[in-house]
């Protein structure tokens, strides 16, 4: 059963990634959304390691969900910072800009 969420979760991932690819239309964006994932379970995986929390099906079913949850936000944030680039009153560029959008959706 976890070989097979395993198996589910990067299916749904590959969904998930040609999903944003279609929706931002944007390769790069894409990438910063694809690259959050595997740092966002990079991370967890170290948290469940560190307070001895063993990989079973519950903690696998949470990070599959906790994937969505990243992509969703990645994609939040990523249209909030195009959508400051193409406002004309905008004053803030760089990396200043993307500082500000990213605060401004947390």
């Amino acid at each position: 059963s976890i070989f097979t969420m395993v198996e589910k979760a990067l299916f749904g991932g590959l969904i998930a990634i040609l999903i944003i690819l279609l929706f931002l239309r944007d390769f790069k964006s894409t990438i910063i959304s694809i690259v959050s994932i595997p740092v966002s379970l990079f991370m967890a995986l170290l948290v469940l390691n560190w307070m001895d929390i063993s990989l079973n099906i519950m903690t696998l079913g949470a990070i599959t969900v906790a994937i969505g949850r990243v992509i969703d936000d990645s994609i939040v944030v990523v249209e909030n910072i195009y959508r400051r680039l193409h406002l004309k009153e905008e004053k803030l560029t760089g990396r200043a800009l993307v500082r500000e959008a990213t605060i401004e959706m947390f």
